[in-house]
C-alpha cells in the first residue's frame, strides 16, 4: 500500500502537514507550561504573605488593660484585665503579692493602703511566656469622723491613722496627705481651733494652722502636705491629728466637727 503524503508550501520550501502539526502541538504545550509555571509562582507569593500575616497576628504579647498604675480605695473592690493580650493564649496566671488569680479578668482588693505590684504572665498553646505588671496605689480614706473639744477645761482631740513607708521602714511611702475639719451646724467657735500632725516618731510635721472660711462662709481647716520628697523626711507608722481651741474660754463651750482624712500613695 502507498501512503500519500501532502504536500504544502512554507515560504519557497515544501513542508509536510505532520511536521506543522507537531511544531504547533509543542509550542501550545510550552504555552502551558509557561502559564503553569507563573501561576505556581504567584500562588507560592500568596501563601507565603498570608502566613507572614498570621505570624504577626497570632503573637504572644501579655498587655493589662489599665496600663502601667493604677490608683484604687483600700477595701474597695476593683478589676483589672488583660483582653488587649495577643497570641493563642491559653492560660492567663495573675500574682498579687503571693496570691494567684487565674482567667483574662479578675478583681480584687487590698484591705491596706500601700504600693503594690500585680504581676500577670500569659501562655500559649506551644509553652511560650509573655509579662507584664502594673503597680497598684491603693489609697486610705476615713471620712466623716466625729470630734470635739471642750472649754475651759482645754480638751484635746486625737486621732491617729496609718502611713505606710519603704521597705527599710524609714521613710514614707505617700505622696500626699490631706487632713479636712469642718464644723457642725451651730457649732462654730467664737475662738481659733488650732491643728498639730506628728510622723510615726511623734516628730511635729506641722502645728498651728487655722480655720478659715469656705466659699459658702462655712468655718473648716484644711491641710495638705504633698510631694514624695517633702513625705520622704518624715517617718511612716501611726501618725496623729489633735485638734484644741487656740485660746480656751472662760466659758464652757464644746466645739464638735466632723473630719476626713486622706493618705494618697
Amino acid at each position: 500500500m502507498k501512503h500519500k503524503i501532502e504536500i504544502v508550501s512554507y515560504g519557497n520550501r515544501p513542508v509536510p502537514i505532520q511536521k506543522k502539526r507537531l511544531v504547533a502541538t509543542v509550542f501550545a504545550i510550552f504555552l502551558v507550561l509557561t502559564a503553569f509555571s507563573i501561576g505556581t509562582y504567584l500562588l507560592l507569593g500568596l501563601l507565603e504573605k498570608m502566613g507572614e500575616t498570621d505570624t504577626t497576628a497570632i503573637e504572644l504579647r501579655a498587655t493589662i488593660d489599665q496600663g502601667w498604675e493604677l490608683r484604687v480605695w483600700e477595701r474597695e473592690e476593683f478589676v483589672l484585665s488583660a483582653s488587649n493580650s495577643t497570641g493563642d493564649i491559653v492560660r492567663y496566671n495573675w500574682n498579687i503579692e503571693g496570691t494567684m488569680l487565674y482567667g483574662m479578668n479578675i478583681s480584687y482588693r487590698f484591705n491596706n493602703a500601700g504600693q503594690y505590684t500585680v504581676r500577670l504572665e500569659v501562655s500559649d498553646s506551644e509553652g511560650k511566656n509573655s509579662r507584664a505588671q502594673i503597680l497598684v496605689r491603693t489609697n486610705h480614706r476615713e471620712e466623716g469622723i466625729i470630734g470635739s473639744t471642750s472649754s475651759p477645761t482645754d480638751l484635746k482631740y486625737s486621732k491617729t491613722f496609718d502611713v505606710h513607708g519603704d521597705e527599710d521602714g524609714f521613710n514614707t511611702l505617700a505622696s500626699r496627705i490631706v487632713v479636712n475639719v469642718a464644723y457642725l451646724a451651730g457649732s462654730t467657735p467664737s475662738n481659733q481651733l488650732n491643728l498639730t500632725v506628728n510622723d510615726g516618731n511623734n516628730s511635729v510635721v506641722r502645728d498651728g494652722v487655722y480655720e478659715t472660711s469656705s466659699s459658702s462662709g462655712e468655718k473648716v481647716i484644711n491641710w495638705t502636705l504633698s510631694g514624695h520628697q517633702w513625705l520622704a523626711l518624715y517617718t511612716p507608722g501611726k501618725w496623729t491629728i489633735t485638734i484644741s481651741q487656740e485660746a480656751p474660754l472662760a466659758q464652757p463651750r464644746t466645739v464638735e466637727f466632723r473630719i476626713d482624712i486622706y493618705v494618697m500613695y
